[in-house]
């Protein structure tokens, strides 16, 4: 017979019990470790991966608004600027392109920008003449038929100067730098062929730009209308509209030879551009460093983007023959007549406009000494 010790038993089962629970508690550490190393692990690529989002969506964001879209010229430059300036301010700022009037139509960009909720917007100077009166200038007789260089000489001298003052106090912006464009405005017509300067006398002409239009036209002898709103292709073809002052592109991306229009009088009545514009309220906040870095980025793009305009309204003009419609020419001699008919008129349009005296002194001195021999 075997005899056992119960106490030596009990302590044998004692340390085994001990062993257990330390294996227990052992592997509830492991676990535990393990656990907390995949959270961890976890954390570290959630961070990884929203780093970059989280970043930018702390950056101060700049967004540039533009109303045309599609293979439109002004566009597809601003853009490229967008771009641009989003690779030079990398890192201090988020740039947002925004195109086709997705975020605001260019007649109510000077609202937006002067409330804060838009940095950058490039309208048509068109709009802008609506609320400076000086802008007017660009319009009058004196320009009529003139070369898109005589427009870019008057913006770079004293007089262009005064203007864009005059457009930054009122409008409570900044004017990055040169303007962009678009191209010369002629007359479209869907009936009645106008050959010469008398077939504009007692037509209805549609005006959808300035009061500074609207003056000049009347001093032609037309009649000018000024309905505005996308219903243009609607009235061309009910006939309520057959004549409209407009840029051959902005009459080739409407496709407007589908509405009726048949003929186009090329007489140059006047050239179109486009003004970069910042917020006051955003450009008095940004460093001096940033101002020159915008200022830069956009003067590199103007030579490229004017020359691309250029061949856009030649392009557009074959697109317009290719569908169809007519062209006239009006020859140097005509316009310098026409030109010199109207500039009798000049005297009461500025005053009609509220043009100051010294900035149209100012401006009949350049013109005068462009003319002179």
């Amino acid at each position: 017979m075997i005899c056992r010790d119960s106490g030596t038993h009990r302590h044998i089962l004692m340390l085994r019990c001990l062993k257990m629970n330390t294996q227990v508690k052992h592997r509830r550490v492991r676990r535990a470790d393990k656990r907390k190393r995949s959270v961890i692990v976890l954390v570290l690529l959630l961070c990884i991966g929203l780093f970059p989002v989280a970043a930018t969506a702390q950056l101060p964001v700049i967004r540039i608004s533009v109303e045309t879209s599609g293979a439109q010229v002004q566009a597809h430059v601003v853009q490229r600027f967008a771009e641009q300036l989003a690779e030079n301010l990398a890192g201090r700022y988020a740039v947002r392109f925004h195109d086709g009037a997705s975020l605001y139509r260019d007649a109510d960009v000077f609202r937006a920008l002067s409330m804060g909720r838009l940095e950058i917007a490039v309208p048509g100077s068109w709009h802008i003449g609506r609320h400076v009166p000086g802008v007017g200038l660009l319009a009058l007789p004196s320009l009529h038929g003139r070369e898109a260089t005589v427009y870019h000489a008057l913006m770079e001298s004293p007089v262009g100067a005064k203007m864009i003052g005059e457009i930054e106090r009122t409008l409570d912006v900044h004017v990055l730098g040169r303007w962009i464009d678009l191209g010369h405005a002629n007359l479209f017509t869907t009936v009645d062929t106008i050959r010469r300067p008398a077939d504009i006398v007692g037509r209805t002409i549609q005006v959808a730009l300035t009061r500074a239009d609207e003056l000049r036209i009347a001093a032609m002898g037309g009649i000018p209308a000024t309905q505005e709103g996308n219903d243009l292709s609607k009235r061309l073809r009910e006939g309520s509209t057959d004549t409209l002052l407009a840029a051959h592109e902005t009459v080739v991306q409407a496709r407007l030879w589908e509405h009726g229009i048949r003929t186009v009088y090329e007489d140059k009545q006047r050239f179109l551009q486009y003004v970069p514009i910042c917020s006051g309220l955003f450009w008095d906040s940004l460093p001096p460093d940033v101002r020159q870095i915008i200022r830069e980025t956009w003067d590199g793009m103007v030579d490229q983007a004017r020359v691309a305009a250029e061949i856009a309204q030649g392009l557009a003009r074959s697109a317009l023959v290719a569908h169809g419609v007519s062209i006239t020419m009006s020859g140097p001699l005509q316009i310098e007549q026409t030109r010199a008919l109207l500039v009798k008129e000049e005297a009461r349009i500025v005053r009609t406009l509220g043009i100051s005296d010294p900035l149209y002194r100012d401006f009949v001195s350049f013109m005068t000494g462009l003319d002179s021999p």
